[in-house]
Parts: structure tokens; sequence; C-alpha cells
């Protein structure tokens, strides 16, 4: 079984969310997870504190199951 990392990046703001982005491929949920923690770190970083309080950045992550072919 592997896990696919989705991102969803948001403006509570605004109110509104960019569509969902497949990020990133993983073996175990944990693996999954933790790729998620630090994706929504390295956006925030990467946008600044600025624009994410601005906007009221932040960002959503899922891990979904997708079946080995």
């Amino acid at each position: 079984m592997k896990f696919v990392l989705v991102v969803i990046f948001c403006s509570a703001l605004e109110q509104n969310c960019l569509p969902p982005q497949t990020a990133s491929q993983h073996s175990t949920w944990y693996d999954c997870m933790m790729a998620g923690y630090n994706k929504a770190q390295t956006y925030t970083e990467d946008v600044g504190t600025q624009k994410t309080n601005e906007y009221k950045l932040y960002v959503q992550f899922q891990c979904k199951t997708v079946k080995e072919v």
C-alpha cells in the first residue's frame, strides 16, 4: 500500500482555497504525515510573515491511500 500527500493552500481572509495538489508519494502513513507537516512549514516560511499575516494563509493536507499496481 502507498500513500499520496495532497496539499491545499488556503486563505482564511478570502475564505477560499486553491485546488488540491498532489505533492508526493510515500510508503508509510507516518512518512506521508511528516512530509505534510514539513511542506506546510516550508510553504509558510517561503511566503513569509507579512503575507501569511496579511492574507491569513494556512495549509491543509491529507494522506490518501492508493493501491499498488
